[in-house]
């Protein structure tokens, strides 16, 4: 049923001059439907600022909505959702400095629920939607790709 996958990211907070508050996407993302481990499906890596815990969040459509300062619909993760799980683990051996970490997102689909979802666009048969990561403190967001 699917080709491909478009995971979308974006640049939303003023460049840091050190690491701390970074996060960095790592490429393209694994999309690999035919794994037994249904939290391998699709994973994303990031290098981001040691010992700091992203918040994510999913978005349908592309982050161009995002990056302009608009509201696109967020995706509810969880049961009877066609985004049945995430998971961002941490493998800080991976990581180009000891100011970084390396973190994989990983996240499972419900293969039942793809089509007529707002993720599936049926003129590319692609899923299509936004991954945000935000890192905060104090409530204030301090960076997000």
């Amino acid at each position: 049923m699917c080709s491909a996958m478009a995971a979308l990211a974006y640049q939303g907070a003023a460049q840091l001059t050190d690491d701390t508050w970074k996060i960095a996407y790592q490429g393209s993302p694994t999309v690999d439907f035919t794994q037994d481990n249904l939290l391998e499906e699709i994973s994303m890596t990031y290098h981001i600022g040691h010992d700091k815990i992203p918040i994510v969040a999913l978005f349908d459509g592309d982050c161009t909505d995002l990056a302009a300062g608009d509201s696109p619909t967020a995706l509810t993760v969880g049961a009877s959702n066609v985004v049945a799980d995430t998971d961002i683990t941490t493998i800080t051996q991976n990581s180009p400095t000891a100011d970084l970490d390396t973190r994989t997102l990983k996240i499972n689909i419900d293969k039942t629920l793809i089509d007529g979802s707002t993720i599936w666009n049926t003129g590319t048969s692609k899923l299509q939607f936004c991954v945000e990561l935000r890192l905060e403190e104090s409530g204030e967001v301090i960076t997000q790709e």
